[in-house]
């Protein structure tokens, strides 16, 4: 007697799963383990969020970050504050701890207000800013973010 036979002698229906169909269900679940797999292997460490939401908060006043990326080393500086004034190259900030910094702004800087692109022209007095530059270049990007309030 078979292992699938039924004791009275009677056999019930026998399923057969097409060997098409169970090539792509594995192939299916394959991509899904892959991407599953790609997406934690991209995910900052723990280390790297905590270090992230410690220092670069909305408490955080201005910081400085070296790096060193193809042997060249990058000395970039970080201001965070609200926007006291926009002139053409140029942008104020009032930091958190009552500091005014006047920071260089390229001409072709990325802008971006509330995560929409924009130009150093849109950039809204009251605003809260980031500016971000490379050693004494002048800021190469600005996020503008939050709601807009009077200087």
């Amino acid at each position: 007697m078979r292992a699938d036979d039924d004791r009275s002698g009677v056999e019930g229906p026998r399923r057969r799963v097409s060997k098409p169909l169970t090539i792509s269900a594995a192939a299916i679940a394959a991509l899904v383990v892959g991407a599953t797999g790609l997406a934690s292997s991209l995910a900052p460490p723990s280390e790297a969020r905590t270090l992230g939401e410690l220092f670069f908060s909305n408490n955080m006043a201005r910081a400085e970050v070296v790096t060193i990326k193809a042997g060249v080393v990058h000395d970039y500086r970080i201001d965070q504050g609200r926007v006291l004034s926009v002139k053409p190259g140029t942008i104020e900030l009032l930091e958190r701890d009552g500091t005014r910094q006047v920071i260089p702004v390229a001409l072709d800087a990325e802008v971006w207000v509330n995560g929409r692109l924009g130009v150093p022209g849109v950039i809204p007095l009251g605003a809260k800013a980031i500016a971000i530059r490379d050693g004494d270049q002048p800021a190469a990007m600005i996020r503008i973010t939050g709601q807009i309030r009077k200087p």
